[in-house]
């Protein structure tokens, strides 16, 4: 079964304002949402809302039309930068690092994520950067870029500790330096340390998805050690937990793969 990986992108927020221009907008005709925001878009001389505008467009364009998507955040990038609303700037690079992950262009999405992490450097934005070096190590990870990814995981964990301890972010950080202990340097005994500690956490804040993805490592990880009776417990534990996440999309998919990958090899499972 594939292991899970446990990401927290950034998003920014649209201003209070801005929502309100595309409510009015709404109320003209039968538009669709990526029409009205066009309207805000061409009616507005102010260039923040401007750059919120091809945000949103972004966003609204995200499944349907990538490309589209592409270019509506290359321009938001291009007026920030030219009119100075650095942190606009940062929040839609930081989105469209996110486009070119879930398209596989791992390359771009490490420029983008480190133009993010420039800015929140700048400013000592100690929460953002958190989470910026969490999903770096990521992207590094799967470009086997292992010891970045490493060094990366590990300064994400240093702030999150800073900031507040145990909390569900910390668990996902956790979670991935299990990852890469697991998939790259196949350090079995290392990765369930790690994701024992995410699974402590996850129990101790009920975190139901972080408690799904970590029984599930646990029992991929005790699989690959032929510990097959260890295994077992942790996928059933798993799938103990599967109606439970609130998601019905994700559910969806984790079903599909337990059903896949999980239960055929679970039926044959017996300890050496």
């Amino acid at each position: 079964m594939q292991l899970l990986a446990r990401k927290s992108w950034l998003t920014g927020a649209m201003s209070l304002w801005f929502l309100c221009l595309v409510q009015v907008s709404d109320s003209y005709g039968q538009d669709t949402k990526q029409d009205s925001v066009l309207r805000v878009l061409q009616a507005t001389s102010s260039d923040s809302l401007k750059i919120e505008a091809l945000y949103e467009l972004t966003r609204l364009y995200r499944h349907s039309d990538v490309a589209k998507a592409i270019d509506y955040a290359n321009q938001g990038i291009e007026l920030a930068r030219k009119t100075g609303y650095e942190k606009l700037e940062a929040e839609t690079a930081n989105y469209l690092g996110i486009l070119y992950a879930e398209i596989g262009d791992l390359e771009q999405t490490l420029n983008y994520f480190y133009q993010v992490q420039a800015f929140y450097e700048k400013r000592q934005d100690s929460l953002s950067l958190s989470r910026v070096y969490n999903n770096v190590g990521l992207i590094l990870k799967d470009l086997n870029r292992e010891n970045e990814a490493i060094r990366y995981f590990k300064r994400s964990i240093r702030l999150k500790e800073k900031l507040g301890g145990d909390t569900t972010a910390l668990a996902a950080t956790f979670s991935n330096v299990g990852l890469l202990y697991h998939e790259q340097f196949k350090d079995y005994k290392q990765a369930h340390m790690y994701y024992l500690r995410a699974l402590e956490i996850d129990r101790k804040f009920n975190n139901t998805l972080g408690i799904f993805i970590s029984m599930c490592n646990i029992g991929e990880n005790y699989y690959m050690q032929g510990k097959y009776d260890s295994s077992k417990y942790y996928y059933e534990q798993a799938a103990n937990y599967l109606n439970k996440i609130d998601n019905n999309y994700l559910t969806r998919h984790i079903s599909s793969e337990i059903l896949r990958d999980l239960m055929p090899r679970r039926a044959s499972m017996k300890e050496p």
